[in-house]
């Protein structure tokens, strides 16, 4: 499996290592890595891109078409899209373009935008008929126990918790099926 610090070596080589400051967490990173080498995701939706560390991720990890949405363009993403032509598409908007019928659908989707529980939970709403059979949403920031920790404790079976340090990092929802990952990465939330 790919180690998320030979990612953060890739963009310091290519002189981003500016997008890592206030990104995700490393370890809820190496979680995402994990997830991807599982299911191979051949489409990938990213809600919420800021400067591009999670999309420069997903594209690094594997070899995925990506779709990323942002209400703001920060040039370090553009410079990380260039690192990856031809497989990252950035929309300018919000998860209403989801609504559009213009997208295609998805096997991977991070819900990391508005992190209010309006927002998560309009995020969550506007991707429903964008999510192929064995689709997984990644939720980041669940840290925001009234927005969207809220949105993901709603989610009934489908989810799991990924921690560090009692603190949530990242919510793992597969679509119909309880848990995603093996043993080995799973979280005991819940017991």
């Amino acid at each position: 499996m790919k180690k998320y610090s030979e990612y953060r070596s890739f963009l310091t080589a290519h002189g981003l290592d500016k997008v890592l400051y206030r990104s995700m967490n490393a370890y809820a990173c190496q979680k995402i890595l994990a997830v991807v080498e599982e299911i191979q995701p051949q489409t990938i939706l990213e809600i919420g891109r800021a400067k591009g560390h999670t999309m420069g991720l997903f594209a690094w990890a594997c070899d995925a078409d990506i779709v990323s949405i942002d209400i703001v363009r920060y040039p370090e993403a553009e410079e990380i899209a260039e690192l990856f032509p031809n497989r990252i598409e950035m929309l300018d908007g919000t998860s209403e373009l989801c609504q559009t019928g213009d997208l295609q659908m998805f096997d991977l989707i991070l819900v990391d935008g508005d992190h209010t529980y309006q927002g998560c939970r309009s995020d969550w709403n506007n991707i429903q008929d964008s999510m192929t059979d064995n689709c997984v949403v990644l939720f980041d920031d669940l840290d925001h126990p009234a927005g969207c920790g809220k949105v993901f404790e709603e989610l009934a079976e489908w989810k799991e918790l990924v921690t560090a340090d009692n603190v949530p990092l990242l919510g793992i929802v597969r679509k119909g099926v309880k848990s995603l990952l093996p043993p080995q990465y799973s979280s005991d939330w819940g017991k």
